[in-house]
């Protein structure tokens, strides 16, 4: 489903963080969802690429078929979920966070309330989620400040890790369709693009659903992801 530009009051906010036993899953607000159980068991939907009549591929192999680079405008992709990396109270006012903060005002005010009441910690994700199919997962990729006048840090290959790890166990609990992200913590986050791609690849690959990598921004025009 294409990201809608129109945006419902009634919206749907989650967290996922980790523990050193297991993925705990939690709403962000008791308002919403109720928590699901670490130790349930999520199904994941089976939007494979490749044909029944396929023969088995290696790991390799498949991770490079579920994964596609694109070039164009991540706001225009036609998967039902884009995410990227910020920092907790992330001002949102550099790079694809300014962007999805101007089309998506709400999940810029939710978050910063999520993140007062929470403190997240470096390395965990937030999804956002509007009526008809929107959905927005920040990856917390940078430690970020609370004090008066504080700013964003740098990423870190850590919290990236650890931010992905997040998002799969995510995916697989909410069922996520496809997903569409940046060439993650890159820009306004700093890091090495050689160093980051691997981890996406390792969280990303084995999810059995199309990641688009917008490898190449283009502003208003729209990728070739099929």
């Amino acid at each position: 489903m294409s990201m809608d530009r129109g945006l419902a009051e009634s919206t749907r906010i989650a967290m996922l963080t980790e523990c050193e036993e297991c993925a705990l899953w939690a709403p962000a607000s008791e308002t919403f969802t109720q928590p699901i159980s670490p130790h349930s068991t999520g199904q994941i939907g089976k939007h494979s690429l490749l044909g029944s009549d396929q023969p088995p591929t290696s790991e390799g192999e498949r991770t490079t078929q579920m994964i596609k680079k694109v070039e164009g405008d991540i706001l225009l992709t036609k998967a039902n979920v884009i995410a990227h990396g910020i920092a907790a109270m992330d001002p949102m006012n550099r790079g694809l966070a300014k962007s999805l903060h101007e089309k998506f005002p709400a999940m810029h005010k939710d978050f910063h309330h999520w993140c007062h009441q929470a403190h997240p910690k470096s390395g965990t994700a937030w999804m956002w989620g509007g009526v008809g199919g929107t959905r927005i997962v920040n990856l917390i990729t940078q430690d970020g400040g609370y004090g008066h006048g504080a700013k964003p840090g740098p990423a870190t290959l850590k919290n990236v890790n650890h931010s992905l790890k997040a998002l799969a166990k995510m995916a697989k609990k909410e069922n996520f369709e496809s997903v569409a992200l940046p060439r993650l913590a890159t820009g306004v986050g700093g890091l090495d693009w050689t160093d980051v791609e691997p981890l996406i690849e390792k969280h990303l690959g084995e999810l059995e659903i199309p990641v688009y990598v917008y490898e190449v921004f283009h502003a208003g025009q729209e990728a070739k992801e099929s």
